[in-house]
């Protein structure tokens, strides 16, 4: 369960995000959780470098999810997951 200020962001990776995991341009309190490569699930540690078509789950902050849209440009109608 998702509390208070968390929020979940789901991006897709595009070929100018394709690299380390780890050097994913990240606001601060905004981490990895997971991310789906050909429809299967990994955990970050699995997967150390991220290809064009992953998408990547994110657990951050309310107040970090203007920065993210901004920063990883979503498709029109695509919300991110908020809190209950």
């Amino acid at each position: 369960m998702i509390r208070s200020d968390a929020a979940i962001f789901s991006l897709g990776v595009e070929a100018s995000e394709k690299g380390p995991i780890d050097e994913l341009d990240l606001p601060a309190r905004t981490r990895v959780v997971c991310l789906y490569r050909d429809e299967q699930f990994h955990l970050p540690h699995e997967v150390k470098t991220l290809k064009p078509g992953d998408e990547v789950i994110l657990i951050t902050s309310q107040r970090q999810l203007a920065k993210l849209e901004q920063r990883f440009a979503r498709s029109e109608g695509e919300e991110p997951l908020k809190a209950d």
